[in-house]
């Protein structure tokens, strides 16, 4: 069927002067909340992935949630850390501003100390290829630590000025100075050094050296108080100036720093500057981000999350750098509620807002708008296709397709009756054939000579009789690599269209949903494709694999998908962007924590340009993705910061073995992912004790009493319920056995049984058979001596209470006195019986409670949870339940700040649970453990059910079983 076009309306472009800018996120990070405003003058990076801060305040430690504070003892808590460094051996260095240098041992700082020490502030430390750490100064030169020994070189040795900012090391093994008057090199000579050359105010731009930097090809990247930046280019021996940095106008430059191809630049006034060194165009600049500024950076390094950390004066700033941006317009055009977006073939940029058609260049000039159908019947543009002729075709929401001459700006309308009113939500297609996705039905578009004409003639077939179809939504279409036509429907879940055949694929066969949103396809050929509720799923032609919540992913409805390099999957949601690793099955996460919760993205408003970055529309505008930039970034790392015995706090880390008695074991630790630290989770395992991980939210395990023995701890932890891709660490131990379970103590046991039975067997007959007797008269006797076991310091401290409530009230302790009496009267009527009503016991167990609660008052508690029934109809041996009590009383520290609470609780038709919270008492009665022994015993005789013992740090529990009434 051919078709007719017709203008729409009248053709409306407008150029727009202003220019578009990708502007990094950034944020900044609160380390010490008491002290909100903290400035920092250094940052570093130790092995652990844990930053390392040099304040105001002093040296600080922090892992993304919790911090350390490190004073200088000699001079003081607030001793100002100017300069701080890991070196690598994994010792954290710290200058100060008075001068003094310390290192970090497990004990806190250890001051240098020696004849030859700096009295003028470290600005600098750094280490060497041969493992020397310099230390510059403002006013007292150079100095550096070799052999355990501090040396010195100022004017006098020939540095060309004591005023140093900084020191780099060149391929050569040189050592380049940073001073007020240019640089001075200098080279090993000996077990010394000696001055190689030095670059002044003749050869330099300006005098005054801030910082020092190599590149990755050698050169020497030198930035100055007042003249920008320069480069000393090895290979030519010249400096180079670049063109942006001629006539710099920013003031001083205190760091360069190279994070791959980019060129950072922290600055005295204004903020951190950045230049792409691959795309060489304009070089930005940064000041502020919301409602904080950063206006003096004293220094920026990254971390293996990809991450850039600026300490500034303002505080410390985190920045993902220019691999995720948004892109900003101060002009009149407004980037929000972005439809759609486009790049073509030219690496232009289109996209649709509720202000129109928008196109630009991908690096934000020459930004046009076009009118499609008038404004005030505000029809959103929801889908966009260039064709081979670099026509772009634009699918409205309920106002059909339009084509856009992107040579002559001419937008002609696609009269079609089945399309006129069509919402039209995806456009793919392949060489002179275009197919649509609608919300009434697929279509085929046909293209006679399209690039001849703006009025080519044009097939128009709809497809919505086909049954793989279904009747009405069509949410994407995607050409894949093969030329084969995939359609996601809703309810008819995966259509594949190829040489006039269609392929259905639904729940059957392997789908978790049969409505599918967006797709794409990766480098080896495989589809992917997203799912409402029902996460994301792989098909390589043969089988399905899904992802859902159990394979790491954050959140189940997906609206866009992308295959970036380096084997990625991107996700779009509303909760920010997941990226998945093909490869590893790792997966990424960025959202709130990243300015990306509630996006609230359209479906399939994504594309890539031509270099590869993803360009992302949303609500809140368009976010940009850079791969290249963020390529692999590491997970969760988990540190084990601490080991130590339970009642001790010295860390046991460099301690491997124990004594058979030093069995309860405190593991602390912690997770670093700096991007959003609380949706760390954690497993731990006890090898040689558990046998399978254990999940937890907490950040400490507690293992009391364990038996002698080889464990290794093990920790790890991961941003999702997914493990297998994750971090760990271990510490392996050993408790060491008794004497008298070593192989020597036992061969000699062993030897002496072997002598008693030789001397005994003659005597054997005799003594089997009277151990049956023997067995009757031990166990007649210790039921005997149980009946009339009563506490002495039961007595005692009753006979003190009693005193001391004489001396307040007088009727309180007649009554106190009445109960006593009461208690030791049913003591002496229920001791001779074998078993007494369980009614009888709990009176017996409130008279107890009455005298113990007028000596603890209310940081005692008793819960009695039982029915009437069962204190009428079932039995216990006398004064039981009332010795668990004593035992709770007499093991566990009772008072205001830990109260002791003890419940009784029905658990079943016949048993009772006492139940009481551990309060370790700091110095622990002596326990003969008579008392729960002669229970045991006592059921032993009475029935054939045990009593139960649980013991866990937090609560002891025993369960005792009842006697039915004859």
């Amino acid at each position: 069927m051919k078709q007719h076009f017709y203008l729409v309306c009248i053709f409306l472009q407008v150029s727009v002067t202003t220019v578009l800018s990708q502007t990094p996120f950034f944020k900044q990070v609160i380390v010490n909340r008491e002290s909100s405003s903290l400035g920092f003058n250094a940052i570093c990076i130790d092995t652990n992935r844990v930053l390392w801060l040099g304040s105001i305040e002093g040296l600080y430690k922090y892992n993304g949630t919790d911090y350390t504070a490190f004073y200088n003892k000699k001079k003081g808590s607030q001793e100002e850390a100017t300069a701080v460094f890991a070196d690598s051996r994994g010792v954290i260095w710290a200058g100060y501003k008075s001068g003094a240098i310390a290192f970090v041992t497990d004990t806190g700082l250890t001051n240098l100390s020696g004849k030859v020490l700096p009295t003028q502030s470290i600005t600098s430390v750094f280490e060497d290829s041969r493992g020397t750490i310099w230390f510059t100064t403002s006013g007292d030169g150079v100095f550096y630590w070799i052999n355990n020994s501090l040396h010195h070189i100022g004017i006098n040795e020939g540095l060309k000025d004591d005023y140093c900012y900084d020191a780099e090391e060149d391929d050569a093994g040189r050592i380049w100075i940073g001073t007020d008057q240019g640089i001075t090199v200098l080279q090993k000579a000996g077990s010394g050094y000696k001055i190689a050359t030095t670059f002044v105010d003749q050869e330099l731009p300006d005098v005054i050296v801030r910082d020092l930097c190599k590149d990755k090809n050698g050169n020497i990247w030198i930035a100055m108080q007042d003249s920008g930046i320069c480069r000393y280019m090895m290979k030519d021996k010249k400096i180079e100036t670049p063109s942006w940095s001629i006539n710099w106008k920013n003031g001083a430059i205190l760091d360069i720093y190279f994070n791959k191809n980019e060129l950072w630049l922290g600055t005295e006034e204004n903020g951190v500057f950045y230049y792409d060194m691959i795309a060489q165009g304009r070089i930005k600049n940064y000041t502020e981000y919301g409602n904080f500024t950063f206006k003096k950076v004293n220094k920026i390094i990254s971390d293996k999350e990809e991450n850039l950390w600026f300490a500034s004066n303002s505080g410390l700033i985190r920045s993902h750098g220019n691999w995720l941006t948004f892109l900003n317009n101060e002009g009149k055009e407004k980037l929000n509620y972005v439809h759609t977006i486009y790049c073509t073939g030219s690496n232009d940029i289109y996209m649709t807002s509720d202000q129109g058609l928008l196109r630009f260049n991908a690096d934000g000039k020459n930004l046009k708008k076009y009118i499609v159908t008038p404004i005030k019947n505000l029809i959103d543009i929801v889908s966009l296709y260039e064709d081979e002729c670099g026509h772009i075709w634009i699918g409205t929401m309920g106002a059909g397709l339009f084509r856009l001459n992107s040579l002559t700006g001419v937008i002609k309308r696609i009269n079609n009756a089945d399309l006129n009113e069509a919402s039209i939500l995806s456009i793919d297609g392949i060489g002179d054939e275009i197919w649509l996705a609608t919300f009434g039905g697929a279509f085929h578009c046909k293209i006679q000579n399209p690039c001849l004409s703006d009025n080519p003639e044009i097939e128009i077939k709809k497809l919505d009789k086909e049954p793989t179809l279904g009747n009405f939504y069509i949410y994407t279409v995607f050409v894949d690599s093969r030329a084969r036509v995939w359609f996601g429907t809703e309810k008819k879940g995966l259509t594949c269209f190829y040489k006039d055949k269609y392929y259905n694929y639904s729940i059957a066969d392997g789908l978790r949903s049969n409505t599918v949103y967006s797709i794409t396809e990766d480098n080896k050929g495989a589809l992917w494709f997203s799912t409402p509720e029902e996460g994301i799923c792989r098909f390589d032609g043969r089988k399905f694999r899904n992802y859902g919540k159990a394979e790491g992913l954050r959140e189940l409805t997906v609206t866009s998908l992308r295959y970036v390099s380096f084997d990625r999957i991107l996700m779009v949601h509303n909760r920010g962007l997941d990226i998945l690793h093909t490869s590893t099955g790792k997966i990424d996460y960025y959202g709130a924590e990243n300015n990306l919760d509630d996006i609230n993205p359209d479906l399939n408003s994504i594309t890539t340009d031509q270099s590869g970055k993803v360009w992302i529309g949303t609500e809140k505008g368009i976010v940009i993705y850079d791969p290249g930039l963020n390529i692999n970034p590491a997970g969760a790392a988990v540190l084990l910061n601490n080991v130590t015995l339970v009642g001790s706090v010295r860390n046991q880390l460099n301690r491997r073995a124990f004594r058979y008695n030093q069995n309860s074991f405190i593991f602390e630790f912690s997770g670093i992912w700096f991007t959003d630290p609380a949706r760390i989770n954690y497993q731990y395992m006890l090898e040689g004790y558990n046998t399978e991980w254990i999940n937890t939210s907490d950040k400490q395990v507690v293992f009391p009493n364990l038996p002698p023995g080889k464990y290794e701890f093990r920790i790890r932890a991961s941003l999702s319920k997914d493990f297998t891709i994750n971090s760990s660490t271990a510490y392996k131990f050993i408790l060491n056995k008794p004497v008298w379970k070593e192989n020597w103590f036992i061969t000699t046991a062993i030897l002496l049984i072997v002598v008693s039975v030789l001397i005994i067997i003659r005597n054997r007959d005799i003594r089997l058979k009277g151990i049956e007797a023997l067995k009757k008269e031990s166990i007649e006797y210790r039921f005997e001596t149980l009946k009339s076991q009563v506490n002495p310091h039961f007595l005692f401290n009753s006979f003190n209470t009693l005193i001391a409530i004489i001396e307040k009230d007088k009727d309180i302790a007649i009554e106190y006195v009445e109960k006593l009496s009461d208690y030791f009267r049913n003591m002496i009527q229920h001791r001779e019986k074998e078993t007494i009503v369980l009614g009888d016991e709990i009176e017996m167990v409130r008279t107890y409670y009455y005298l113990q609660k007028k000596r603890f008052g209310e940081h005692l508690k008793l819960e009695i949870n039982l029915s009437q029934e069962l204190l009428r109809n079932y039995r216990v041996p006398p004064l039981s339940l009332q010795l668990l009590i004593e035992n709770a009383i007499k093991h566990n520290t009772v008072s205001k700040d830990t109260p002791l609470t003890v419940e009784l609780n029905q658990t079943g038709k016949n048993e009772i649970t006492v139940k009481n919270n551990i309060n370790v008492k700091l110095t622990p009665e002596i326990s003969t453990g008579i008392g729960l022994q002669n229970i045991i015993n006592r059921y032993k005789i009475l029935t054939q059910e045990k009593v139960i013992i649980y013991f866990d740090p937090k609560v002891f529990t025993i369960t005792i079983p009842l006697i039915k009434n004859a």
